[in-house]
C-alpha cells in the first residue's frame, strides 16, 4: 500500500504498519513490509496521467508489457531481461515536473546538456524472500522520438535532489558499464549494470552547431570541438594564421598573426562567360593566363593548379573510396577516387584543372573537349549549347555558357589571352576572379559547397574583336582581357587595422593589417608613418590578393587597401575608412589602392526571420560597404534611390517578385 491508501501516511510522510510511503523506495522498507506489501500485490500495470506504476513477477507474468502514462508524447518503456534470480520488479514512471516519487529534479542536467528526453524511470528488483537486488545487468527499451543520442542518468536511491541540483548528483550509466545502443524509429536499448535507482535521460546541447558556439563565430578562424555534457573546446585556427586575441581565451576571440599570410592556402578561380547571345554555340580554342601585360597584350606565364595540390588542399576526402558508387559528386572518379571539382571536369596537361558548364556530344572522330583550350592544337573547345542565351528564357535557354579555370594560390593573373572560333565567338565577355574556397555568413562557399564564393572582382570586356573579319568561318581571333583592381598609381591613406596582439608572434606587435614582404630579415616599410615595418609576412602577390584580404576582414572594419609593389617586394596594407580630402590619383608609382566595393555583410529583419508572418509589415536591415549612406548630400541623393528587391527562397534574381511587393 502507498501512501494515499486508507491508513498509510500521506506523501512523503512516515509510513505505518504494511505501507511505503508515496516517493519512498520499496527496498527501503523494511523486509516484512515488504513481504506484506508483495504477498498483497498481483502482477499488474497501473495507469494514470501523471503516473505509471509495474509490478512483474518473472515466473508469472509476460515481461513485454508496454509501461507508460497516459498522456500524448509520454516515454514508453518495454523490459527486456530483469536478471538472474529476480523474483519481484516494481518500475514507476512520472513527468520529470512532477516529485511524486519523492525527488524534484532541475529543468535540465547542466547548461551543457539538453531538457529532459524521458520521463523519470524508477526501476527496483528483488529477489528470494524480497532481498533487494541491486547489482546486476537489467535491460530495458525506452522510446524517445526525436533524440538522436540518449545518454541516461541514474540517481541513486539515497541521493537528495532538489531545482537546483546539477549533473554531478547524476551517473551516466555508460561510466559504469552500461550500454545505450540506437535501434532507430526513436528507440533506445538499455543496459544498466545498476537498479534500485531513478533513471531519466537527456541528449548533449551541441553548442558547436549554433553560431560555432562561444567560440570566434567565423568558422575560418576558430575550431569548435564538441565535448557530450561539457563545454565545447575552442581553438583559433592556427593552421589559417590565427592567433587567440590578446587577454581572451584560446579560440573565443581570434585575429590574424601578422607574420602569416593565410590566402597563400587558397587558390583561385577564373570565370569567363559569353554576355551576348550565340546562335551557333561557343568555341574557344586557347586560353592562357599572365602575370602582366604592356600595350601589344599579355606577358609573362602563370601555371595552373597542380592536382597534387587539389587533392591535399581543397578535396582530403577523395581519396578515402574505393568504389565508383561511393565516390562524392565532388570527386572524380577514374579507376579510383581522384579529387575534382563538380561539374563537367577534366585534367588537362600535367593536372591542370578546368570547369565549363557542358560539352557538345560530338561524334567520336570530331574533338571538341575541354583540353583543347589548353593545347597547341587547332581544335576548339565547343559548348553543349548551340543556342547559347545568358538570360535565362526557358528549360532550353538556361543561361550563358562558361569556362572556369583554377590557378595557385600564389599567381597573379593580370591578364588573359583567349583565341575564340570565327562564327561562334563571343564579342562580349566578363571576367571573375575569387577564392575557390571561404566563408560566408550563411556558411562555406566554394567549388565544392553549395555555393560559389564572392568574387574579388568583375571585369567586363565588350565590343571584342574589332576590325576582325568575321565572315572568315573557322579562322580565331584572339582577344587580350588586361584584368586589374583598384586605381593604378593611388595611394589611400586610413587607419591600419589593428587588434590588440600583445606580441603573439614574439615581436610585441599589435597589427596585423599590414604584410610585408617574406623572409627572416625585416624589410624597410614604404609606409610613411614607419609604425608597423618590422611586422614580417609572406609575399602578397598582387594587388588584387591584398583586396581578396580587405573583402576577407570586411566584418573586422577593413573598408580600405593600399598595395605597394616595386619589382619583387610587395606590401599591403589592410585599413579603415580612407581619409577624406585625398587627390592622388594617378601621382604616387608603385602604389595601387581601392577599397572592397559593394559587399553585404548581414541582413537582418525586425521581427526576426522565423517570426515573419504573410501580410504583416516588417523591416530589413542591410550591413555592408559601398552602400549610399547619408553622411553627405550627393549620398543622401543617392542612398534614396536605392532599391531591394524579393523574390522566393531559392529564386534567381530575374525570378518576378511577390505580388505586392
Amino acid at each position: 500500500r502507498r501512501g494515499h491508501t486508507p491508513g498509510c501516511a500521506g506523501l512523503n510522510a512516515a509510513p505505518g504498519p504494511g505501507c511505503v510511503a508515496d516517493g519512498q523506495f520499496i527496498a527501503q522498507a523494511d523486509q516484512p513490509v515488504r513481504a506484506e506489501l508483495f504477498g498483497a500485490w498481483e502482477p499488474k500495470v497501473l495507469v494514470s496521467g501523471f503516473r505509471a506504476e509495474a509490478v512483474l513477477d518473472p515466473a508469472r507474468s509476460r515481461m513485454d508489457h508496454r509501461i507508460y502514462r497516459s498522456r500524448v508524447g509520454a516515454t514508453v518503456v518495454e523490459v527486456d531481461d530483469v536478471g538472474a534470480g529476480a523474483e519481484r520488479v516494481v518500475v514507476s514512471m512520472i513527468s520529470p515536473d512532477d516529485n511524486y516519487l519523492g525527488k524534484v529534479y532541475p529543468p535540465r542536467p547542466s547548461p551543457f546538456w539538453q531538457a529532459w528526453k524521458t520521463d523519470v524511470i524508477r526501476i527496483e528488483r528483488f529477489g528470494f524472500q524480497q532481498a533487494v537486488l541491486d547489482q546486476g545487468p537489467f535491460l530495458f527499451r525506452v522510446y524517445a522520438p526525436g533524440v538522436s543520442n540518449l545518454v541516461m542518468l541514474r540517481i541513486a536511491m539515497d541521493e537528495e535532489m532538489s531545482a537546483t541540483s546539477d549533473v554531478s548528483s547524476m551517473i551516466d550509466i555508460t561510466t559504469e558499464g552500461g550500454v545505450v545502443s540506437n535501434q532507430g524509429n526513436g528507440w533506445f536499448h538499455i543496459t544498466t549494470t545498476v537498479v534500485g535507482s531513478d533513471f531519466i535521460g537527456t541528449e548533449d546541447e551541441y553548442e558547436c552547431r549554433v553560431a560555432n558556439g562561444r567560440c570566434d563565430d567565423d568558422t575560418v578562424k576558430a575550431s569548435c570541438t564538441n565535448q557530450v555534457g561539457a563545454q565545447e573546446i575552442c581553438a583559433c585556427r592556427r593552421d589559417n594564421g590565427y592567433v587567440p586575441a590578446e587577454g581572451t581565451e584560446d579560440g573565443v576571440e581570434c585575429v590574424l598573426e601578422p607574420t602569416h599570410y593565410s590566402r597563400q592556402a587558397v587558390d583561385s578561380y577564373i570565370k569567363i562567360t559569353h554576355r551576348d547571345r550565340l546562335d551557333y554555340g561557343w568555341r574557344v580554342a586557347e586560353i592562357g593566363l599572365f602575370s602582366g601585360h604592356d600595350e601589344t597584350g599579355c606577358t609573362g606565364g602563370v601555371q595552373y593548379r597542380q592536382n597534387q595540390g587539389c587533392s591535399t588542399q581543397v578535396f582530403p576526402d577523395c581519396t578515402t573510396f574505393t568504389t565508383a558508387a561511393t565516390c562524392p559528386s565532388h570527386c572524380v572518379w577514374s579507376g579510383s577516387c581522384a579529387a575534382g571539382p563538380l561539374g563537367s571536369t577534366v585534367e588537362v596537361g600535367s593536372g591542370c584543372y578546368a570547369k565549363v558548364r557542358g560539352t557538345y556530344p560530338a561524334a567520336p572522330d570530331i574533338s571538341v573537349d575541354v583540353e583543347n583550350m589548353f593545347s597547341a592544337s587547332d581544335d576548339a573547345w565547343w559548348s553543349e549549347c548551340l543556342n547559347c542565351n545568358p538570360e535565362v528564357v526557358d528549360d532550353t535557354r538556361a543561361g550563358a555558357a562558361y569556362v572556369e579555370v583554377y590557378v595557385a594560390a600564389a599567381a597573379a593573373v593580370q591578364c588573359v589571352e583567349f583565341r575564340q572560333v570565327n562564327g561562334h565567338a563571343s564579342r562580349h565577355l566578363s571576367v571573375e576572379m575569387g577564392p575557390v574556397s571561404g566563408s560566408t555568413a550563411s556558411g562555406p562557399c566554394g567549388y565544392n559547397q553549395a555555393q560559389h564564393c564572392q568574387p574579388t572582382q568583375v571585369w567586363d570586356f565588350p565590343g571584342l574583336g574589332e576590325g576582325v573579319d568575321f565572315s572568315a568561318l573557322g579562322d580565331t581571333f584572339t582577344s587580350s582581357l588586361r584584368m586589374s583592381c583598384g586605381m593604378a598609381d593611388t595611394r589611400l591613406y586610413g587607419e591600419i587595422l589593428s587588434a590588440p596582439l600583445g606580441g603573439a608572434t614574439g615581436s610585441g606587435a599589435k597589427h596585423y593589417g599590414h604584410y610585408a614582404p617574406g623572409g627572416s630579415t625585416p624589410s624597410p616599410s614604404p609606409n610613411p608613418e614607419g609604425s608597423v615595418g618590422d611586422i614580417q609576412g609572406r609575399s602578397v602577390p598582387s594587388a588584387c590578393h591584398c583586396q581578396q584580404l580587405c573583402i576577407d576582414r570586411v566584418d573586422e572594419g577593413c573598408r580600405s587597401y593600399a598595395f605597394y609593389q616595386v619589382d619583387s617586394e610587395t606590401h599591403c596594407y589592410l585599413q579603415r575608412a580612407a581619409f577624406r580630402g585625398q587627390e592622388n590619383a594617378g601621382s604616387v608609382p608603385g602604389w595601387t589602392s581601392g577599397t572592397p566595393g559593394l559587399r553585404l555583410v548581414t541582413a537582418a529583419t525586425d521581427p526576426a526571420q522565423d517570426q515573419l508572418r504573410p501580410g504583416e509589415p516588417f523591416s530589413l536591415t542591410l550591413h555592408g560597404t559601398g552602400l549610399p549612406a547619408t553622411t553627405s548630400r550627393t549620398r543622401a541623393v543617392a542612398s534614396s534611390r536605392q532599391r531591394m528587391k524579393l523574390v522566393a527562397a531559392g529564386g534567381s534574381c530575374t525570378a518576378p517578385g511577390p505580388a505586392g511587393g
